[in-house]
This record gives structure tokens, C-alpha cells and sequence, in this order.
């Protein structure tokens, strides 16, 4: 899959083109993915130096362009600016651009001022949060807090809520800031049908943070999960939904040998965007939690560039 950068001053007329045959591409062709990166006047030189210095490019004008072998994040390939960029996608896509200056000049002021309104929208709901001081005391911290840690690092309990907390703040904090570069975090979502997981059940997958969302990495090289434990989870999850939605009355773990576990019109809604799953039955079941199994699928995993 082409996944493209483009990076350009907001005013820049040249940028405007690029953009107008990237977004082209992206509509027209299934496996090219774009991402826009625009900066002010006042603060793209120095933007852009910072950016070629991080990589190790030599380029100094307004757009820069390049190429991601992973999803968002990955390690970069330049490929140039205005010119470089449409000799790539007439030589390869055989799509030209017959955009006019005046049309350009147009589209770079309606880029500037939507860069402007972002960024005043992302102040606007800086100043929506009030951030919770507390204040605590030294002895307290001394002495008690001390005594308290010891003793669950003792007794090895109580520590799902201190291990909760901080999964919430990290998660919250990769969602404002964006998670750091090439790491991979594991976030429950909605399954839209990746991983061949059935749609409509929160699952846990490996995603990036970044721009306020995140993006599923669906193309990790060397991972491998178990279809036995993937029919087990998405059977369980499925009949916690029934359970909760009222259509079933109680809830019944997967064991092997059960076949009937899920009515089969759920079981039909759930499983037609994910016909790759097993039919059969495993006949193997495990102990440990479900969320920990998908979890150690990735761990320890590197991310190829």
C-alpha cells in the first residue's frame, strides 16, 4: 500500500495542487493513503528544518513529500516536493493536474485560513480543561505512603486500580499529544473487521495515536495470532453483548465441544464480515484472561521499517 505525507506551507499554491491530485489518487485508487500536514507562514521554515534534520533529508521548499513504510509513523522515504510528486503519479498513475495559477493561488487561501480556524478550535478546547491540582504533604508521603506501598508490594494486591489509573492517563495522554514514534499501543475499539475479528464488538488491537484519533496497524509483519484463541474471544465477547442487549439470560464460556453457545442469527450477523474465521471448534481452552491473550500476541514484537 502507497501511504504519502504532504507537508506544505498553508499558503502555498503549490501545495494546493499536490493536494488536489493526491486526494485523486486516494479516492480512485484503493491502496494509496495520503496524510496533510500544513504550518503557518511564520513557522514553516523552521518547521521544516526540524523535520529534515530528524530524517536526515536535504530539502527546502514548500511542499515536502514522502513515503511511510508503516502506517503512520513508519521510517520515511523523501520523495520531494511539487514537481518530484506529480512526475511520480503521472509516471506511475499516468494522472496529470491542469489546475490554473489563479485556481491555485484561490485554493491556498482557503488552506490558510481553514489552518487558521483549526488551530483556533484546538485552542478554544485547551481552555475547556481545567486541570485538578493536589496538594500533598511531605510527611504523609514519608511515612505513610511508604508503609502503604511496601505492603502492596507485600502482598502483590490492590493494585488493579493504581494499574487501571495510569493505563487511563497514558491513554489520554497519547490522544491529545499522539503516541511517541514506532511505538505500538493496544487500545479496545469498535472492530470495523480488521484482523478478521466479526464487526460490532469492542476488541483490543495494536493502534498509533495521532492528530487526536488513532490508526489501527494493520500491517505489522511477524504476528501471528491463534485462530483457536480468536474464536474463543469473539465467542465470549459476542454473548456478553447478548447478555447485556437482554437476549440471553446467562452467560455461558466458551468450551470446546460447545457449538451452540451463540443463537445463530447473532452468530450469522457477527460472523459474515469475517468469513475467513474457523468453523470448527477448538479443542483446546485456556486459563489465563482473554485480554491478556491477545495482548502477549504482541509482545515483545518489533516493527519492521
Amino acid at each position: 500500500m502507497a501511504k504519502f505525507v504532504i507537508a506544505g506551507r498553508a499558503d502555498c499554491p503549490y501545495y494546493a495542487k499536490t493536494e488536489l491530485v493526491a486526494d485523486y489518487l486516494q479516492k480512485n485508487l484503493p491502496d494509496f493513503r495520503i496524510h496533510k500536514i500544513t504550518q503557518r507562514p511564520e513557522v514553516w521554515e523552521d518547521w521544516l528544518k526540524d523535520v529534515c534534520e530528524k530524517n536526515k533529508w536535504s530539502h527546502k521548499n514548500s511542499p515536502i513529500i514522502w513515503r511511510e513504510l508503516l502506517d503512520r509513523g513508519g521510517k520515511g522515504l523523501l520523495l520531494g516536493g511539487y514537481n518530484e510528486f506529480l512526475e511520480h503519479a503521472q509516471l506511475y498513475y499516468d494522472v496529470t493536474s491542469s489546475m490554473t495559477t489563479e485556481l491555485m493561488m484561490v485554493i491556498a487561501q482557503e488552506n490558510l485560513g481553514a489552518h487558521i480556524e483549526k488551530e483556533q478550535e484546538e485552542e478554544a478546547l485547551k481552555t475547556c480543561i481545567n486541570p485538578l491540582q493536589v496538594w500533598i504533604t511531605s510527611e504523609w508521603v514519608k511515612r505513610e505512603f511508604v508503609a502503604i506501598l511496601k505492603n502492596l508490594t507485600t502482598t502483590g494486591r490492590q493494585f488493579g486500580g493504581i494499574l487501571a489509573a495510569h493505563s487511563i492517563a497514558t491513554t489520554l495522554k497519547y490522544w491529545y499529544h499522539g503516541s511517541p514514534p514506532g511505538e505500538i499501543v493496544s487500545l479496545g475499539i469498535l472492530s470495523e473487521g480488521q484482523f478478521g475479528i466479526p464487526k460490532g464488538i469492542v476488541f483490543s488491537m495494536p493502534v498509533k495515536f495521532e492528530n487526536g484519533t488513532w490508526v489501527v496497524l494493520t500491517d505489522l509483519k511477524d504476528v501471528e495470532i491463534s485462530e483457536q484463541i480468536m474464536t474463543r474471544m469473539t465467542s465470549d465477547l459476542i454473548q456478553e453483548k447478548l447478555v447485556a442487549l437482554g437476549d440471553k439470560i446467562h452467560f455461558q464460556p466458551y468450551q470446546s465441544g460447545h457449538k451452540d453457545l451463540v443463537p445463530d442469527e447473532e452468530k450469522n450477523l457477527a460472523m459474515s464480515d469475517a468469513a475467513e474465521f474457523p468453523n470448527q471448534i477448538p479443542q483446546t481452552t485456556f486459563e489465563k484472561p482473554q485480554s491478556l491473550e491477545f495482548l502477549n500476541e504482541f509482545e515483545g514484537k518489533t516493527v519492521e521499517s
